[in-house]
């Protein structure tokens, strides 16, 4: 019983991944950022950011969230990459200048300052 649940949790996690990897829709992105695994949820963050395409408004939204709240400075820093790609755009800056006041992580909130810096424009 227990090694069919382990084998269940292997190939789901593969499964999983290789969603990832062959491209990320809004619903794929909301259940894998719910992962408990940071490894798939930053795999996740790196295929989208792949794409080069404009986020949907769902998008940015999953990723906000996700930047203010996932327990790994990794994926956060990894969202934080993705969104200023996008940074171009109005909903992209107010989502940044509202997670300043939200972030409880040192390291991206010193990213996130410097993202939001005059200089770096």
């Amino acid at each position: 019983m227990k090694q069919r649940q382990q084998d269940k949790s292997i190939h789901a996690n593969t499964a999983t991944k290789e969603t990832v990897a062959s491209g990320v829709t809004i619903n794929d992105l909301n259940s894998v950022l719910q992962n408990e695994s940071s490894s798939v949820r930053l795999e996740a963050i790196l295929a989208l950011g792949k794409r080069n395409t404009l986020l949907s408004y769902k998008e940015l939204q999953t990723l906000s969230y996700a930047m203010n709240n996932d327990p790994n400075s990794n994926v956060r820093l990894a969202v934080l990459e993705l969104l200023q790609k996008q940074e171009s755009r109005m909903e992209v800056e107010h989502l940044l200048l509202e997670s300043v006041a939200q972030q409880d992580d040192p390291v991206v909130q010193i990213e996130l300052l410097a993202s939001l810096s005059p200089m770096k424009r």
